[in-house]
């Protein structure tokens, strides 16, 4: 489950964004400023199969915020633990550079 971060929505998306700049084989697909959603296509190394990464941002009270992620493949029966996996680090990663409230 994603903490809850002491920033407001802009601020988790401005950590996101450099967060998810440093990752490779990654593009930014859609972004929807309304629903504060993000749509991203990250291919795998070796046989360039992509998965899609949707992020959701969540306005919380008092300034803070959290996100929602879902991250799936899109070919093959199984992704091995990959998904999960960038999910992990990308969370591991927001609770370094943002203080965590919850």
């Amino acid at each position: 489950m994603p903490p809850l971060f002491g920033v407001d929505v802009a601020a988790l998306r401005v950590a996101m964004a450099k967060l998810i700049a440093s990752e490779q084989r990654i593009a930014l697909i859609e972004t929807n400023d309304t629903a504060l959603t993000e749509r991203y296509i990250q291919r795998s190394a070796l046989m360039q199969f992509p998965d899609t990464i949707v992020v959701r941002y969540i306005e919380q009270p008092e300034g803070s915020s959290t996100l929602a992620i879902y991250s799936r493949s899109q070919l093959g029966h199984s992704d091995l633990g990959v998904n999960l996996a960038r999910l992990e680090r990308w969370l591991g990663k927001l609770r370094q550079l943002l203080p965590v409230v919850q």
